[in-house]
C-alpha cells in the first residue's frame, strides 16, 4: 500500500503546484533538447571533417618546391658529404698537376 500512497502524494503535489510542475517539465524538455542538439552538431562536424579528409585522399601527396639560400645549400652538402676517399685522391692527382698522393 505504501507505493500507492506515494503515487497519490506525487500526483497531489503536481496538481497543487501547477506552475512549478510546468517549469520543471519545461526545464527537462529544454535540457534534453540542448543535449540532443549538441550531440547532433558534434556528429555533423565530425562527418564533414571525415568527408574533407577523404576528398584529399590517402594516396595524394602535395609537393612544393622551395628556393634554398646559399647557407641552407651548404648545410645540406655538409650533412651528406662523406669526405674524401682514396679514389677521390687519385682523381685529384690525375686532374691537378703537381699534386702528389
Amino acid at each position: 500500500m505504501q507505493v500507492k500512497e506515494n503515487v497519490n502524494k506525487a500526483i497531489q503535489g503536481l496538481t497543487d503546484h501547477k506552475f512549478r510542475s510546468f517549469l520543471t517539465i519545461l526545464g527537462i524538455i529544454f535540457g534534453t533538447a540542448s543535449v540532443i542538439a549538441m550531440i547532433s552538431i558534434g556528429e555533423g562536424t565530425k562527418k564533414q571533417a571525415i568527408a574533407k579528409y577523404q576528398d584529399l585522399g590517402v594516396s595524394n601527396i602535395i609537393i612544393r618546391d622551395k628556393d634554398l639560400t646559399d647557407k641552407e645549400l651548404e648545410q645540406i652538402r655538409m650533412k651528406f658529404s662523406k669526405g674524401l676517399n682514396l679514389e677521390d685522391s687519385r682523381v685529384i692527382a690525375d686532374i691537378v698537376p703537381g699534386v702528389v698522393s
